[in-house]
């Protein structure tokens, strides 16, 4: 009896749980306040089309992780690259650059060289290592590394790393190098890349060197490089570069390329290298430029030499220029000396132009002295004209000196006042050249 009635239980329950859903579901409505008559709103589930609409809202783009090469070695350069980064101080940055340059094999310049140089977005970091790499490829193997970098595209890059790979190479082959790069198309690279030849070429094959930069368009670089050139020439001929550069055309160029071939063989024979500036040069600045660069050579070598060739110039400003010069120098060297040598001229110009020369070598720290040797000077207006100076300088120095001096002195009355009137502690801004 127990089992049907359980069944019929059961039954029932499920009919009330239907009953129930179809309750819940049906339409519902709602009596208007306002109105007599009964309306109904059906409040049923909107239509998507009908939904409020929101905004849509960008993806957030998550940034992939660089991926890094195969390569173990490319890895290690990479992880050396990023540990630069890092690094705060300036030296241990070139120590860190420097042995991650040399961890790379000769052997593996080429893959390491290829991978830094067409990778994107290559850091500073990464392009100095990479240069460093294409120097060191190029003294272990130019020929290699500028047929490689000959098949990369053109641009300021590949320039100046052509430039380095051709000089390296120059160094090692002269001949092979000089033929490779001739070899290359007309372009600004290739003139590079010969004047590059030519810079190490002057070392050791000076009048190659002096070919190959006349082989140049005509620009300030190339008569940079003869101007060079032309030095490195008279540290082991000077009279063969001097013959060379006489010949040159332009007048300009001509003078130029004389001053350094002549500073040059100054250092060795001042005398010789003196003469022939006197005698093959234009007078003028540039003529003036070489005497001026033998002569401060030849006064720290031997002081009593170059003064004895100076005072035999003709009168006139290079002549006062020159011994103004060799004063300095020799008075920087022994003042008493210097000051025996003034006692032995006799008076007149050149000797006041050399007394004004020490007294300004003087005046800071012997003002006095200064003072005596200023007395002796024949031109009453270059006299005049030193006190000035050196009371200038003495106020800075020892202001109740000074003024005790001034007062003293034969300079007029309107001078002194204006010297008195000066501040101490300040410095002369009036002096000759």
């Amino acid at each position: 009896m127990k089992r049907p009635r359980i069944i019929l239980f059961l039954t029932l329950l499920l009919v009330a749980a239907a009953l129930l859903v179809v309750y819940l579901k049906r339409p519902r409505t709602i009596q208007n306040a306002g109105s007599g008559s009964h309306q109904t709103t059906t409040l049923e589930p909107k239509s998507p089309s009908s939904a409020p609409t929101v905004p849509a809202q960008p993806a957030l783009v998550v940034p992939a992780a660089p991926e890094l090469p195969q390569s173990q070695l490319l890895r290690t350069v990479i992880t050396g690259i990023e540990s630069i980064h890092g690094e705060r101080s300036v030296i241990r940055k070139a120590e860190k650059l420097e042995s991650l340059a040399q961890g790379v094999s000769p052997g593996d310049y080429a893959q390491v060289v290829d991978f830094l140089w067409h990778k994107p977005h290559l850091s500073s970091v990464g392009q100095d290592l990479r240069l460093r790499l294409i120097q060191r490829w190029a003294e272990s193997n130019p020929e290699t590394a500028a047929a490689w970098l000959s098949q990369q595209s053109p641009g300021d890059d590949r320039a100046e790393a052509m430039s380095r790979v051709l000089g390296e190479w120059a160094n090692v082959n002269l001949t092979n190098a000089l033929a490779w790069a001739r070899q290359l198309p007309e372009s600004s690279e290739r003139d590079d890349g010969l004047a590059n030849i030519a810079y190490e070429a002057a070392r050791t094959s000076p009048v190659e060197a002096m070919r190959l930069a006349v082989e140049l368009p005509a620009s300030q670089a190339r008569n940079d490089l003869l101007a060079h050139v032309a030095g490195e020439w008279a540290a082991t001929d000077p009279l063969a570069a001097a013959g060379w550069v006489g010949q040159v055309v332009d007048v300009p160029l001509r003078e130029k390329l004389l001053v350094n071939v002549l500073t040059t063989w100054g250092a060795e024979s001042p005398a010789e290298a003196a003469q022939y500036a006197l005698k093959s040069m234009q007078p003028g600045g540039n003529q003036n430029d070489a005497v001026m660069g033998i002569v401060q050579g030849w006064a720290q070598k031997s002081p009593e030499a170059a003064a004895a060739w100076v005072v035999q110039f003709p009168q006139g400003e290079l002549r006062n220029t020159a011994v103004e010069n060799m004063v300095r120098i020799w008075a920087d060297q022994s003042y008493e000396q210097t000051g025996q040598w003034l006692n032995g001229l006799g008076a007149g110009q050149i000797r006041d132009v050399a007394v004004g020369a020490l007294v300004t070598k003087l005046a800071p720290e012997f003002p006095k002295l200064a003072a005596d040797w200023i007395a002796q000077i024949s031109d009453p207006e270059r006299r005049r004209h030193e006190m000035e100076n050196l009371g200038e300088v003495w106020l800075g120095a020892d202001a109740q000196a000074a003024r005790d001096w001034i007062t003293q002195t034969p300079l007029p009355e309107a001078a002194k006042a204006r010297l008195l009137a000066l501040p101490s502690g300040i410095q002369s801004t009036n002096r000759a050249e």
